[in-house]
């Protein structure tokens, strides 16, 4: 599975780093540090590629959690 989603900068400073984990099924898949090249301003969305998600079957339940915006604990 090829995720696709967008994230938003809801804090009050630039986002320059986004730490997003992958679950399936209550179990955590991997870690993703995604680096933005342009920080994203308050209120900006942005849609970052993440790796794929091997085997993905009809039923499992995909969710992602934010970790980490710019090395610091997401509040949310």
């Amino acid at each position: 599975m090829q995720p696709n989603l967008k994230i938003q900068n809801v804090g009050g400073q630039s986002m320059s780093t986004c730490v997003v984990e992958p679950w399936k099924n209550g179990q955590q898949v991997n870690s993703f540090n995604w680096v933005l090249a342009v920080p994203a301003l308050t209120g900006d969305v942005r849609q970052p590629a993440l790796p794929p998600i091997g085997g993905v079957l009809p039923g499992d339940e995909v969710e992602f959690r934010i970790k980490t915006v710019n090395t610091v604990p997401d509040q949310g």
